[in-house]
């Protein structure tokens, strides 16, 4: 029987499988508007979140150009307070409390202060504040939102050294101001000069002068004159193939034969400034020579120059030189040795037809020393070397040798058996005032002052230097403190670093080298131990004083050098009061037994942080037979 189709049941099922598919459908775009929605909240909340990021990138931004500007507007913020960044066209500033909403976002900033433990590291609680340093917290809120909140440190770092190199300058300066001084000492350091280090003073005093050392040279001969500068003695000597002899003199004791230079005639007087070495010779067609001293073991010859006769003597000062000339017609020349090697003649002055025995220049003055009796000094105004001009001539009844000025006075050498020695008063040099004349056992030859002590070389065999102390002057004569037998006449003397060198007549040890006693066993070459006190030095703001070093000379282990300091804060310009001990690396721990030590440099405790005002103690110490020296100190700091 052939098969019947059911069409009303067919069309039954293909209305569910419909009804079916569209209830799928609806759910599936259900489900892809829902997908839709949320990813399209998610997109603006994503925005939202990158908006705010980027006002508080922006916040950090001002915070850091403002303190660029001035730390001070940062650092005095109150902390803990909130503040909001504005710009006003000429740069950002802060202004207290939060933004005004911005599109529905707020900002502020809040700025801390910062501990560091005594390692330098960050801390919550516990430390010591740091005032290079701050914390600074950006904060953006806004609806629908998580904060945004961005933390920093921003720091204020300058590093600055304050460095001391020379004391030559003295004491009694208290706030630093002239690079060469200090405040105060124990009168037991003294500077050597050149080039101002510090050092343990001699443990004698001149009353004590004795005979360090006495030293032949390599050619036999006498010494004429004597000049030291650093390490080393230059002596003009009685000797045609080696009229310049340079010693070694870094030890007293034993000085040492470095180098000698051939004049082709004996030397009279010389000079050294620089790398060089001036000297009169006794020559008549180089009496004028200039040698290259930069290395001491071979001095070599850069200029011979002819001055018509023999020099005498020569003085150097600036850039020109100064000649005591044997002539009846030139007896006084200036020469121009900007260049040292190749000299320029200035001007030559007739001395009334005499010569002249030597020179001294001071200032805008040149003390001219002659061979004429009553035309014995004469004075020239050298302030246009091209033109002296004579002020005053001096009757001295007998001829000069030589003359030293210090201060208003002239310390005359006298060529006079009873009255070798004469002072006077040239305050007005016009006008000079005999003040003192002296006999000092013999023709005076050479004079030297150095600080209160005038030394005199005389033609006597064999107590060839007298020494005075003139601290008493106007109002009291030079007070004798020794006479020093040389064995020998002395023909000229040279302090230097409270040494004094001679040359002298003698022809095996021409050449002596005296100290203030330490000559006899157990008597001490230098005092065992001395201070200085520096200035105080103002850095400019609140300051992390970071470290200190220096740089010494240490002969032997019983040698030392060792700092303290003190800081203080600033009120109007000045310090105010100062830590309450000297202090090493322990800091402000109530005593003043702990020291810097190490050379190479050691950090200062936090106790002188946020401080403005530094001073440094410096102590030397030895066992007498050597001598410390500091060259220099740094302290290193940093500004906030």
């Amino acid at each position: 029987m052939p098969k019947r189709l059911n069409v009303k049941t067919k069309k039954g099922q293909i209305t569910i499988e419909l009804l079916i598919a569209l209830i799928v459908g609806g759910l599936i775009l259900l489900t892809a508007g829902q997908l839709i929605f949320v990813s399209l909240q998610s997109s603006r909340a994503g925005d939202k979140q990158n908006i705010a990021l980027g006002l508080a990138q922006e916040g950090q931004a001002a915070v850091r150009a403002i303190k660029d500007e001035d730390w001070n507007n940062i650092y005095n913020l109150t902390k803990g307070s909130s503040y909001h960044p504005t710009h006003n066209g000429g740069g950002w500033s802060l202004s207290a409390g939060t933004d005004e909403p911005i599109s529905g976002y707020t900002r502020s900033i809040v700025i801390d202060n910062v501990q560091r433990d005594e390692s330098g590291n960050i801390v919550e609680s516990g430390g010591t504040d740091d005032p290079s340093t701050q914390k600074v917290a950006v904060t953006v809120t806004a609806n629908d939102m998580r904060d945004i909140v961005l933390v920093e440190y921003i720091t204020f770092w300058r590093n600055e050294i304050w460095t001391q190199t020379d004391w030559s300058g003295g004491d009694g300066q208290t706030i630093w101001l002239d690079d060469t001084k200090y405040d105060s000492d124990d009168n037991n350091v003294e500077v050597n000069d050149p080039p101002g280090d510090l050092k343990l003073a001699p443990g004698g005093t001149w009353a004590n002068a004795c005979i360090r050392s006495e030293t032949k040279f390599p050619s036999a001969g006498l010494s004429n004159d004597v000049f030291v500068v650093g390490n080393y003695a230059y002596l003009t000597v009685n000797v045609n193939v080696a009229g310049l002899q340079i010693f070694d003199v870094s030890d007293s004791q034993n000085p040492f034969h470095v180098g000698s230079k051939n004049l082709g005639n004996f030397g009279t007087g010389v000079e050294v400034s620089g790398n060089y070495a001036f000297l009169s010779v006794n020559q008549y067609d180089e009496g004028f020579q200039v040698l290259d001293v930069s290395d001491p073991y071979h001095p070599e010859v850069k200029a011979r120059v002819d001055i018509g006769s023999r020099g005498n003597d020569i003085y150097v000062s600036g850039n020109y030189a100064y000649l005591a000339v044997d002539s009846t017609t030139k007896g006084f020349q200036i020469w121009n040795v900007s260049n040292p090697e190749s000299p320029i003649l200035e001007s030559e002055v007739d001395l009334d037809g005499f010569s002249a025995n030597g020179v001294f220049v001071l200032g805008s003055y040149a003390y001219v020393a002659c061979s004429k009796a009553n035309e014995g000094l004469k004075i020239y105004d050298v302030s246009n070397p091209s033109s002296p001009e004579l002020k005053s001539t001096t009757d001295l009844g007998k001829s000069a040798n030589y003359a030293f000025v210090a201060g208003d006075y002239a310390f005359l050498a006298i060529d006079s058996q009873s009255e070798g020695l004469k002072i006077y008063d040239f305050f007005i040099p016009e006008s000079p005032v005999l003040k003192y004349t002296i006999g000092v056992d013999g023709k005076g030859n050479d004079t030297f002052v150095d600080e209160h002590y005038l030394f005199v070389a005389i033609d006597n065999n064999p107590y060839g230097v007298k020494i005075f102390d003139i601290s008493g002057l106007p109002d009291s004569p030079p007070e004798e403190l020794a006479t020093v037998d040389i064995g020998a006449a002395a023909t000229g003397v040279h302090v230097h670093n409270n040494i004094l060198y001679i040359s002298s007549k003698e022809p095996t040890k021409s050449f002596k080298i005296v100290t203030q006693g330490g000559c006899e066993e157990g008597e001490p070459n230098y005092k065992l131990s001395g201070y200085l006190i520096s200035s105080a030095f103002n850095s400019g703001s609140f300051s992390r004083f970071n470290s200190i070093s220096w740089l010494e000379t240490i002969p032997t282990e019983a040698e030392n050098i060792k700092f303290q300091i003190k800081t203080a804060s600033d009120v109007g310009g000045s310090p105010s009061e100062w830590s309450l001990t000297w202090s090493g690396p322990e800091g402000e721990d109530g005593d003043e037994t702990d020291y810097f030590e190490a050379a190479s440099g050691e950090t200062i405790h936090l106790d002188h942080w946020g401080d403005q005002w530094i001073k440094y103690k410096v102590i030397l110490t030895g066992n007498g037979n050597n001598t410390p020296i500091l060259h220099e100190v740094a302290i290193n700091f940093t500004i906030y």
